[in-house]
């Protein structure tokens, strides 16, 4: 199935997909992303157990702009937003209120970039000065979140609630506003994994009908491989060694009837017996591509660069280290992608 595949046309990404940045900048793809869905709200953790969301408000906001929101949370299991103030109107039903601007400063394939600036008030302290207040710029992945604050809830005013939130988080996140024209159409992703080394050719593959815009996450099963000739001295064992691949794909429709494609890998590497250890890195490639396109990427050789600038002069080797660099030198990994829009 595999050859089939490679006669299709073929567009080869040239360079190393873990352990750099992406091969094609938002600039060079042409992306023009108008605007970002941010999320802020609240994870509380109810009655001391499990923690979970307990409210969030959801703003789409142009590249360049900024919005600003109040996130109050009462006194038991609610959490209410306003767009704008006053702060005093909200702090004598809540534990806190906080006050939220927010900019978008960029927006591009897995990478959005905001500015914020909170603060926190207490109803002890009244609206005149906050109790807590910060400053940043985050750097989020598409649907990743970051903390912003954390408050213990201890208070009478909770004592009669049937599930009182006991501490809360300010979260933000982020995600890019989908083109209305797109946002209900799917793509079908084919992915192999081929691994050629000891023991030969090997292939795994991963088949998946996604929405535009959302991540397909895949999780190749371990490649097992015991290395030639290489065996544990204590046992008598053969040295085996797992190479483990994983991450996720996200496509988004072109206008002009092409796709661009973000791919974000991770390999793992373990010694899988006797007592073994593991290592392991991860990239991203920003991709376009048309439909039928197959796009093939190559895992470059495992770097040894942590073990060897390590600052110990007199390191020794960890167990099977030299017998392990020979092997994952010697072996080739790639991915290969193929993309077809969904019927």
């Amino acid at each position: 199935m595999i050859k089939a595949i490679l006669k299709a046309r073929v567009f080869v990404t040239v360079g190393v997909l873990l352990g750099s940045t992406s091969n094609l900048s938002h600039a060079d793809l042409g992306v023009e992303i108008p605007s970002a869905n941010v999320s802020i709200g609240i994870l509380g953790t109810f009655g001391g157990s499990a923690t979970k969301p307990a409210g969030a408000m959801i703003m789409d906001i142009g590249v360049g702009r900024s919005e600003s929101t109040l996130v109050a949370v009462t006194p038991c299991d609610g959490t209410t937003f306003t767009f704008a103030g006053p702060v005093a109107a909200s702090l004598p039903t809540s534990h806190h209120v906080w006050e939220a601007n927010i900019a978008v400063q960029k927006a591009g394939l897995e990478s959005i970039e905001l500015g914020i600036d909170w603060k926190r008030f207490d109803p002890k302290l009244g609206p005149a000065k906050p109790a807590a207040s910060g400053s940043q710029v985050v750097s989020l992945n598409e649907g990743d979140y970051q903390l912003l604050d954390f408050q213990s809830l201890v208070s009478s005013a909770t004592s009669n609630c049937s599930e009182a939130l006991t501490n809360v988080a300010l979260k933000v996140e982020a995600s890019l506003t989908e083109d209305p024209a797109f946002k209900d159409r799917r793509i079908d992703y084919e992915l192999w994994l081929v691994h050629e080394g000891q023991g030969g050719r090997r292939e795994r593959v991963w088949r998946v009908t996604g929405r535009h815009g959302e991540k397909q996450e895949f999780d190749f099963s371990p490649l097992s491989q015991a290395l030639e000739g290489s065996r544990w001295p204590d046992t008598g064992q053969p040295i085996v060694v797992e190479t483990h691949v994983g991450g996720h794909i996200r496509g988004r429709y072109r206008p002009d009837g092409r796709l661009d494609l973000a791919l974000l890998a991770f390999r793992e590497f373990r010694v899988a017996n006797n007592g073994g250890w593991a290592n392991g890195e991860r990239g991203q490639k920003l991709v376009r591509a048309a439909p039928e396109d197959v796009i093939q990427l190559e895992l470059p050789v495992t770097s040894w660069r942590q073990i060897q600038q390590s600052p110990q002069a007199d390191r020794k080797p960890m167990r099977g280290e030299e017998e392990v660099r020979s092997f994952l030198q010697a072996q080739k990994v790639s991915l290969i992608l193929k993309v077809t829009p969904s019927s």
